[in-house]
């Protein structure tokens, strides 16, 4: 089983522990090559060879796991960590003055992970074709959840991001124990 660490953001952490969110989409890179006529491939493969594209996405395949990445800081005693998520914005400077600053979650180790998901699906789609379920689990708000992961998307991303529909890795997972 492969354990790969992601990143997402703080609300997106808090999406996913009130159970709003069991999906996210993630850039593939490099993007697919257009082939013409419709047809696009990645690494050689066909986009619509299902089940070679899942092995291949870095995130993982399903059964695999992911570790989320978050700001923490180890205590000096090296007890305990702490994250920042966890404190409002002038607790969390305190803190983070005391103790040398807080890491980025780039810099998280694995063993400071408090938010595990098995992945259930890997998908290769367009980012435009999401489907309103879908974007209900990416955790958008309604009654159009597409124009609400719309709104997500772009606040991640940057303005017109959406618009270049890009290729992503559609990812869904559950939350389990380490």
């Amino acid at each position: 089983m492969k354990e790969t660490g992601i990143l997402f953001t703080p609300a997106n952490i808090t999406a996913i522990l009130e159970g709003r969110k069991s999906q996210t989409r993630r850039i593939i890179k490099p993007q697919p090559t257009h082939l013409g006529g419709g047809h696009y491939a990645w690494k050689q493969v066909p986009m619509n060879a299902t089940d070679i594209l899942q092995s291949l996405c870095p995130y993982g395949t399903i059964g695999d796991r992911l570790y989320v990445k978050e700001a923490c800081l180890a205590r000096a005693n090296g007890e305990a960590y702490l994250y920042k998520r966890d404190y409002s914005l002038v607790e969390a400077a305190g803190i983070g003055g005391m103790y040398g600053g807080w890491k980025s979650p780039m810099f998280m180790p694995k063993a400071a992970a408090r938010l595990w998901l098995e992945i259930t699906d890997v998908q290769a789609q367009r980012l435009i074709n999401i489907p309103q379920l879908d974007a209900m689990e990416e955790g958008a708000d309604g009654p159009d959840y597409k124009v609400g992961y719309k709104a997500i998307w772009e606040s991640i991303h940057g303005p017109g991001s959406w618009e270049r529909n890009p290729w992503v890795w559609a990812i869904s997972f559950k939350k389990v124990s380490r």
